[in-house]
């Protein structure tokens, strides 16, 4: 399956390179082979890795990218997020970070994960036990299970994701980065 995905994958990001040119390196997806975040839900002690577990130089392979599950992403020059669904076997835009707040975009990711994704705030400050982050995009989701599914995600700039919300059938539930190594910046940095 994976064999699969990453030939596919490579054709899409030739298409995508021929189109609005080549890949850089990403200031919401910098993550690599080697960096880690760690979350922790606010009511328990849980604790979530998160890393890229494959980099083709143009798609990263995620496992557990911001409560969403393990997912391949890809930043294009233009700051737009496509995103790989196994599910589906297509690519398709995540998010359009150069949008204005208020850009809703439909996006599918099984299982919860389908419905819109939407721009609510593109200069937030957020406090989170790994550090404080400026220069925040916060984005919502319209989700297609009222039970379940993540509702509110923050990346911040040269780290990716620092929190994320999520609903549940117990109610909704909040994750914070605690720690983590990103482009050799440890954090919390002391």
């Amino acid at each position: 399956m994976r064999k699969i995905a990453k030939k596919m994958l490579t054709t899409a990001a030739l298409i995508s390179a021929v189109f609005i040119g080549s890949v850089s390196a990403n200031n919401y997806l910098p993550m690599t082979i080697g960096d880690y975040v760690v979350y922790q839900g606010e009511k328990n002690d849980r604790l979530i890795p998160s890393k890229v577990i494959e980099d083709d130089g143009t798609w990263k392979y995620f496992n557990n990218f911001g409560g969403l599950g393990d997912l391949w992403l890809h930043l294009s020059d233009d700051n737009k997020i496509y995103v790989w669904s196994e599910n589906d076997q297509k690519v398709q835009l995540f998010v359009d970070l150069n949008s204005a707040e208020g850009n809703v975009q439909k996006v599918s990711i099984a299982p919860c994960n389908s419905g819109e994704v939407i721009i609510t705030s593109r200069s937030e400050e957020l406090k989170v036990p790994a550090g404080t982050f400026d220069n925040i995009v916060k984005l919502s989701f319209r989700n297609s299970c009222a039970d379940g599914g993540v509702t509110e995600l923050w990346l911040a700039p040269e780290v990716g994701v620092i929190k994320w919300s999520e609903t549940t059938i117990m109610g909704p539930k909040n994750y914070h980065m605690i720690k983590g190594s990103v482009l050799g910046n440890t954090y919390p940095n002391k």
